[in-house]
Parts: C-alpha cells; structure tokens; sequence
C-alpha cells in the first residue's frame, strides 16, 4: 500500500513540476495554448510510459 501511494505521491509531484515549467517556457516565448497542451501531455505520456516499464 505504501508502494502505491509513493508512486501517486511521485506522479502529482512530476505533474506539478511540468505544469510549473511550461508556464515558465510559455511565459517566455508566449506559445500557443494548443501548443503547450500537446506537448505538455506528449511528455507526460512519455514519463509515465518510462515510470511504468
């Protein structure tokens, strides 16, 4: 049970740390919101793809 909860506890942690940067690189190069979804969300699927192999 421990186990699952760290790995939830990692996820939220990495979720809010990549919203954080996008909006510091969008801040940055004021990009297109559909822009920043996609790519935020391609590499989201890419680290839980990683965290679960």
């Amino acid at each position: 049970m421990k186990e699952i909860y760290k790995f939830v506890n990692g996820i939220v942690h990495v979720f809010s740390n990549v919203s954080e940067l996008f909006n510091n690189i969008s801040n940055l190069f004021a990009f297109d919101i559909t822009f920043n979804i996609m790519l935020s969300s391609i590499l989201v699927l890419a680290m839980v793809n990683g965290l679960l192999m």
